[in-house]
């Protein structure tokens, strides 16, 4: 009967209601059919189907699925991860946080995701651990991680990222993901390095350099402390980009203060 079931649900998905409620009833052995039957869906809408019953069933479905995140086919991984993120359920973390080290790279992004989506301390945990990751785009990918969860405790940690030396320029991209992540944390802690940054003029690559101080102006302006408005009123009198940039950025924190006095 339950892989007539489950035809049915891929077949028609206007029937999807009183079928999931009949799957949640079964339990288990639902769960688990409807997870193979996942790997096997030939259509996209089939599987669309099958992902939002099991987002339906909820909690009660994340047992099972995590211990799909062990299947020795990535793709299963894949599939268990995206679907326990859209659940959202804090118990699924401590499964997820194996698979940031996964074997392939599609499993640890969707795992970043999903641990976004499900959010608290134990998500924030398992993404800042991932910040001494020796792969840079898996780093990357933590750092933009932790500005969507705009996690305060990640600053310090973002913070030691943006003051790491590098006299070649090889990590500014990544540096640059920290400095926008931090303006989207908006924790004023990050202001005295991002100020830093921006006073700092080094010999070599300057155009580069420029660009790293075009965003961390844009974060200032996005954590709002009028401890910046002294530097960027400097910089709005010497010309340039970085110029007009410093003067809208001291306009929106201005504004926000008397906002606030108000």
């Amino acid at each position: 009967m339950l892989p007539f079931l489950v035809g049915r649900l891929e077949a028609r998905g206007e029937e999807r209601e009183p079928l999931v409620d009949l799957f949640r009833e079964i339990g288990a052995p639902a769960v688990a059919l409807l997870v193979e039957r996942l790997t096997l869906a030939e259509s996209r809408n089939a599987r669309k189907l099958i992902i939002e019953a099991l987002v339906a069933i909820g909690a009660e479905a994340g047992g099972l699925l995590a211990e799909h995140l062990a299947d020795s086919r990535w793709y299963v991984v894949r599939n268990a991860a995206v679907i326990l993120g859209e659940i959202g359920d804090p118990a699924s973390v401590g499964p997820l946080r194996a698979c940031l080290v996964h074997a392939d790279a599609r499993v640890r992004r969707e795992t970043l995701r999903s641990l976004v989506k499900i959010g608290g301390e134990q998500a924030e945990e398992a993404v800042i651990g991932l910040l001494s990751a020796e792969d840079e785009l898996t780093k990357r990918h933590a750092v933009i991680s932790l500005g969507l969860l705009k996690s305060r405790r990640a600053v310090e940690p973002l913070c030691a990222l943006i003051e790491r030396r590098d006299p070649f320029k090889q990590s500014l991209a990544l540096k640059r993901d920290a400095i926008q992540a931090l303006g989207r944390i908006g924790d004023r802690r990050a202001v005295p390095y991002l100020l830093r940054l921006l006073e700092h003029r080094p010999w070599f690559g300057r155009r580069r350099w420029d660009d790293i101080r075009m965003a961390v102006v844009a974060s200032l302006a996005q954590i709002g402390d009028p401890a910046a408005l002294d530097l960027l009123n400097v910089l709005t009198m010497q010309g340039g980009m970085l110029a007009v940039a410093s003067a809208d950025a001291a306009e929106d924190i201005r504004r926000r203060r008397e906002s606030v006095n108000d």
